[in-house]
């Protein structure tokens, strides 16, 4: 928990309405964080704001989580990227579950949004499929970043804003299992940052193959968490993960 601070002081964000390259601070942050440039030093997370969450990080040591919630836009329900496995409703309500706990303990929740360049079909800002769902926008979360490709960390600062924040381990929620959050998540541990996704709190669409067939959604998302987890990203339930911030409080 930040000094002077409590979950409930925490401003919701409401930002569907803004254009992308906008990010949203809280009172927490004061700071542009996509493209590159720098946060504000004056207001920034600090190090004792962070909840140890009673695990073991990638190192062994005990860790200080942030939660990532990439993507849960429009495109993915009533787009043309329908969720197909994790359920999109049930991820959907795990998500929000993730951003509860994550709020009541303190810990840091960071919202991702994708955005395309306009007339491209997909995560189009002029289009109402680029909104994030009101399940997400409409909680409490101390930092919107936009991003244009798969990795949260590629063109933004988000690895400056956890460092600040004295986080060494992300938690991972959102979408799609196989593609931005797998992408982060590999990120993350290539910053010598501990990973974890929520496995029933991410999901991805049926995908076409090269060869004009289609791979099933539940074979993508299994296959996704399988490579991840053997690489060192920890595969969790948001049922076993949400308990960890308040065990650490």
């Amino acid at each position: 928990m930040f000094a002077g601070d409590t979950p409930a002081s925490r401003r919701v964000v409401r930002s569907n309405s803004l254009p992308p390259g906008t990010a949203i601070p809280t009172r927490r942050f004061d700071a542009t964080t996509t493209g590159g440039t720098k946060p504000d030093r004056s207001v920034r997370f600090r190090p004792t704001g962070c909840v140890d969450v009673g695990r073991r990080g990638h190192d062994g040591g005990m860790t200080s989580n942030a939660l990532i919630v990439i993507d849960v836009q429009e495109e993915y329900f009533s787009g043309k990227l329908p969720i197909v496995s994790s359920d999109r409703m049930e991820s959907l309500k795990r998500i929000g579950d993730a951003m509860d706990a994550a709020t009541a303990a303190g810990a840091p929740v960071i919202v991702v949004r994708h955005s395309s360049k306009p007339g491209t079909g997909v995560f189009d800002p002029e289009l109402p499929t680029w909104a994030l769902r009101p399940e997400i926008a409409d909680r409490p979360h101390d930092l919107l970043i936009d991003k244009r490709l798969p990795g949260s960390f590629t063109g933004t600062n988000l690895e400056s804003v956890l460092r600040d924040a004295g986080v060494d381990t992300v938690t991972i929620a959102g979408y799609m299992t196989n593609v931005c959050c797998d992408t982060t998540a590999r990120q993350a541990l290539h910053l010598g940052l501990g990973a974890e996704l929520l496995a029933d709190a991410v999901g991805t669409p049926d995908m076409p193959n090269p060869s004009g067939g289609v791979v099933a959604a539940a074979d993508l998302h299994t296959a996704a968490l399988t490579t991840l987890g053997f690489i060192g990203v920890g595969i969790v339930t948001t049922e076993t993960w949400v308990p960890a911030p308040v065990n650490g409080g």
